[in-house]
């Protein structure tokens, strides 16, 4: 991918009390600052969008880490299980206009207000064999999202993806499609993009924060996985 992105200094902040877990049951969500935390959720990463979705890489397959250009202008919020074990990953990548969907689909002159993205949103495999678990990561890493979006000023959150994808987050926020958008232009991205679009419909959505209040989280109980 070249973007010419990897040289932007970060152009978020971070508030001391997003760094602070949010706990639900066994489960509790943060955002990550420590860089071998960080490489952590790069290998995991890797393991769900190289190994267990065969997806192409973007760097180097030599190494068992999925990062990009984008991940230096990102806040990375994992969801972690009680026993240490990486349960969920998300990033919010800052600095519109210049953000993946609002490129791919030739939409920044049309959203001009403080912009992110909600990008690499995954479940760790050893997670996913319990729906019931795997809809709490999820919601719980989307909540933070917000939080951390709306603490930086974001009026409009942005992703592309399998529509189903989106319907899991409905307990927090309503994601539209962005009807009218224009074709992908693929030739500005890498091969894992290419790939992750030939296998099915995606699509362009947008939420605006504020927008929906969003519900409850599915339990305060969650199972744990065996």
């Amino acid at each position: 991918m070249n973007l010419a992105l990897a040289t932007q200094a970060p152009s978020f902040v971070t508030p001391e009390a997003l760094t602070i877990p949010r706990t639900v049951g066994t489960f509790h969500v943060r955002c990550v600052v420590d860089p071998a935390e960080r490489d952590a959720l790069f290998r995991v990463r890797h393991d769900v969008y190289r190994v267990d979705m065969g997806l192409g890489a973007d760097s180097d397959d030599t190494l068992p880490v999925e990062q990009d250009s984008y991940d230096l202008r990102s806040a990375h919020i994992a969801c972690f299980h009680e026993s240490g074990r990486i349960a969920g990953y998300v990033r919010l990548i800052y600095g519109s206009p210049d953000l993946p969907t609002l490129l791919l689909y030739d939409l920044r002159r049309r959203y001009r207000e403080p912009s992110a993205e909600v990008s690499r949103l995954i479940v760790a495999p050893e997670f996913r064999r319990s729906e019931l678990v795997s809809r709490l990561v999820r919601v719980m890493l989307f909540h933070h999202v917000q939080q951390h979006a709306l603490a930086n000023g974001i009026v409009h959150l942005f992703s592309f993806g399998r529509p189903a994808v989106f319907t899991l987050l409905r307990e927090r926020a309503t994601f539209e499609r962005i009807e009218g958008a224009r074709p992908v232009n693929l030739h500005l991205f890498g091969k894992m993009y290419r790939d992750f679009f030939a296998a099915g419909p995606v699509v362009p959505m947008r939420v605006t924060l504020g927008a929906s209040a969003g519900g409850p989280y599915p339990t305060e109980s969650a199972p744990t996985p065996s």
